[in-house]
């Protein structure tokens, strides 16, 4: 009972650490939680409108130099899109599990 929820894995079965008193979670701060989840719905409508105004901004170049800069701010904008959707993956798992991180932690990595 005092090795109970130490982060130390001393049953076979992990229910030491996974129960409902030790509660793990993927980000347990609620700072963190918050600025996971503001970021990546930034993120992820922010970049959007980027891409769909990069994509209609290309048709209507003329120059060559001007296509390549609007192909690198596209490019980004959609590196940026992809973290967004990470973000807000790892957000939405997190709340939908909860607590209960720990018993499914091993399937998850």
């Amino acid at each position: 009972i005092t090795q109970k929820c130490d982060k130390t894995v001393h049953c076979s079965d992990i229910s030491d650490e996974c129960n409902e008193s030790c509660g793990q979670e993927i980000v347990n701060s609620s700072f963190l939680k918050l600025v996971g989840w503001a970021i990546g719905v930034l993120a992820l409508i922010l970049n959007c409108v980027s891409v769909f105004k990069n994509i209609s901004s290309i048709r209507a170049t003329k120059s060559e130099a001007a296509l390549l800069n609007k192909s690198l701010v596209f490019l980004i904008s959609m590196g940026d899109l992809m973290i967004g959707i990470y973000l807000t993956m790892i957000s939405v798992y997190n709340t939908y599990h909860n607590r209960m991180y720990c018993s499914i932690q091993l399937n998850w990595l």
